[in-house]
């Protein structure tokens, strides 16, 4: 007979153990729902004009975001604006880095859509149109290619 009460208590205590172990299983749960960390990665998608001061002052940042081998179209300006004069491709060793600190330089940041931005480059008075074409690759922006319609 006295073994009944002692099996009754283990059982007992197997028991609360495991409805504390369910217990702490759903505040784990909870919290790991309410983990602030969780919703950061959203912030891990690079915003544009962030990547782009970065872009335009930082030798290092510049040469790791063009796409390499980097395609320069080279369009005529004018009525035929779609018309492909030529078309350079230039390999990373032959690329140099270059400020765009220019007197009269004018800046247009044009959204395309969320993965794609254009950025013209006008110097006034000179006939200088470029767009630089960026891409988003994963959850940062990339230089994909470059097209001049300069006079």
């Amino acid at each position: 007979m006295s073994l009944k009460p002692a099996i009754l208590l283990i059982s007992a205590g197997v028991l609360c153990a495991c409805n504390q172990t369910t217990k702490t299983q759903k505040q784990a749960d909870s919290l790991t729902y309410k983990n602030p960390a969780v919703k950061s990665t959203q912030l891990l998608i690079e915003d544009f004009d962030t990547f782009f001061k970065r872009f335009e002052n930082d030798e290092a940042t510049y040469l790791l975001r063009v796409k390499f081998p980097l395609k320069i179209i080279y369009k005529t300006d004018g009525a035929d604006a779609d018309k492909v004069d030529s078309v350079k491709v230039i390999e990373r060793k032959d690329w140099h880095f270059s400020r765009t600190k220019t007197k009269g330089l004018i800046v247009k940041k044009i959204y395309n859509s969320p993965n794609e931005m254009h950025v013209l480059y006008q110097v006034e008075d000179t006939g200088i149109h470029t767009v630089y074409f960026f891409k988003r690759k994963g959850e940062s922006w990339q230089l994909d290619h470059i097209e001049d319609s300069s006079d």
